[in-house]
């Protein structure tokens, strides 16, 4: 019944894109180098010292944030828990509140502090799970808890800094500029997070497991957050906040853009 409506869905959103307006690509006739295609043009941004650091930081805390992703369902299967898909996808509802909040806090707060409280999340998250193994009475409470966090952990970290990209890009290397960090967050961050995620499940595997519970979960889930620990301290020490761009700031990066454009 799920592929039945996933592909329900996928047809109707076919169907709708063929009423969006024509958007042919800006540079049609035109010379385009090489670089620009493979999205080459967006590493010059690497140039600045604070996207530098907040490329790392993306990079190394998707080391960490995926093992929740690989070990979560497995952990709360193990404790028991009926219905984990249902439960779990609470985490969803959360994502949806703070994706409302996010302008809010971007306007109040800027992208450091935003991001920061992303990252701060997962720490939560992490320690609240870790703790979670060794208070058997509210341990359910802290599972919970951990996932009504993922609205913070993904709206204020990735789709923050997806704005906090678009921003720092000009028109010309924007896709460009995307495409690269969805190469870091959902490539190398992925591959790297899901292997050490996995490769630590293994290790944490216990010999003669007590019952239902086959792996030392303190152990898989407390190495994660003192990981994401150290992501949050450098970045706090190192990111800066992009100036914040006034109204002849914008009209004359248009202007350079024009004149770049052949």
């Amino acid at each position: 019944m799920q592929f039945y409506l996933a592909g329900a869905a996928s047809l109707a959103l076919g169907l709708f894109s063929l009423t969006l307006p024509h958007t042919p690509p800006k540079k049609t006739g035109k010379d385009v180098r090489l670089g620009e295609i493979l999205g080459l043009d967006a590493l010059a941004l690497l140039k600045k010292p604070s996207f530098a650091i907040f490329i790392g930081c993306m990079f190394l805390i998707c080391v960490p944030l995926y093992f929740y992703f690989v070990n979560m369902n497995l952990y709360v299967t193990e404790l028991g828990w009926r219905y984990t898909a249902a439960k779990m996808s609470l985490a969803q509802v959360s994502d949806v509140i703070f994706l409302i909040l996010l302008p809010l806090m971007l306007r109040s707060f800027g992208y450091k502090k935003t991001i920061g409280l992303g990252i701060l999340a997962w720490v939560i998250r992490y320690f609240l799970l870790a703790a979670s193994v060794n208070h058997v009475q509210a341990g359910s409470a802290l599972i919970f808890a951990a996932i009504l966090l993922h609205g913070v952990c993904y709206d204020f970290l990735f789709i923050a800094g997806q704005l906090y990209v678009d921003d720092e890009a000009n028109e010309r290397m924007r896709g460009a500029a995307q495409g690269f960090i969805a190469f870091i967050l959902w490539g190398v961050g992925n591959f790297v997070g899901s292997t050490l995620a996995g490769k630590s499940q293994a290790f944490h595997t216990l010999a003669s497991p007590p019952g239902a519970i086959a792996h030392d979960w303190h152990g898989i889930w407390i190495y994660p957050a003192w990981g994401a620990v150290a992501v949050l301290l450098v970045f706090l020490c190192f990111f800066r906040d992009p100036l914040k761009k006034t109204a002849a700031t914008v009209l004359a990066g248009r202007t350079e853009e024009a004149f770049e454009t052949p």
